[in-house]
This record gives structure tokens, sequence and C-alpha cells, in this order.
């Protein structure tokens, strides 16, 4: 049950991030920047499917749509809505939303209870995770 927790609280959490760029890409003023989140929204959708095929394995529902709180605005307004007010508030953004995401994974990785199976689902998400985080500090380098 801790499993599936973990898994249903990360995938929930990564596919807002999902929605984030999505609605970034919607938003963004620049055709290199528009294809640079093209790509993270490939990665990213690979992920997420990656976790929801672990979450059903382990009995739980697919994730397919943001949370409450990301449909509110805490993050998928927030980053979307931060291209209209230029590049540089939208990088911020994106490197806060990919930092708080990385250490969830790290926290969930650190989780001794963890499953072998749950665990290296868990590994290789995190891997384009850290991969988002980096892109981040690219995107807050440049715009920043």
């Amino acid at each position: 049950m801790a499993n599936r927790e973990t898994l249903q609280g990360l995938t929930q959490a990564t596919y807002d991030t999902l929605e984030a760029y999505r609605r970034a890409h919607e938003t963004a003023h620049t055709g290199a920047l528009e294809r640079t989140l093209e790509r993270r929204i490939s990665e990213r959708t690979r992920t997420v499917n990656l976790l929801n095929d672990a979450l059903e394995k382990q009995g739980g529902e697919r994730v397919d749509d943001a949370s409450a709180s990301a449909q509110a605005g805490y993050l998928v307004q927030a980053i979307g809505d931060a291209f209209q007010d230029g590049d540089e508030a939208a990088a911020h953004r994106i490197e806060k939303a990919e930092t708080d995401l990385c250490e969830r994974y790290e926290k969930a990785l650190a989780d001794d209870t963890l499953e072998t199976s749950t665990r290296h689902t868990i590994e290789a998400a995190a891997r384009e995770v850290r991969e988002g985080e980096s892109f981040s500090h690219v995107l807050e380098r440049q715009f920043g």
C-alpha cells in the first residue's frame, strides 16, 4: 500500500509539471523555446506513462488530469502565465517546480521500505526528472 501511495504522489506531481510544460509551450515567445519545451513535454510524457504503468500494476488508477492545486493555478497557470510576464519569470518558476519535484523523488528514494520493482521505476523516472531540473537551470541562466 505504501508503495502505491508513493507512486500515486510522484505520478501526480510529475503529471502536474507535464501540464505546466504544456501551458508554458502555449505561451512561449520564441520558436527555439517552443522546440525545447516540446522535447521536455515528450520526455516528461514518457516518464508519466512509466509511472502510470507501475501504478496500474499496483492496483492504482492512472493519473490523467492535473491535481486540484495545479488546476487552481499553483503550478500549471503560474508557469504558463509567467511567459506572459516574460521569459525570465517563467524560467524562474520552472526551475522552482523542477527543484521541488526532484526533492520529492529524493525523499521517495530514501524510503527503505520500497519494493524493488517500485524502486527501479522511481529511479528510472528520477533520471528524467533530474534532466528536467538541469534543463530548468539552463533556462534560468539563459533567460534569468
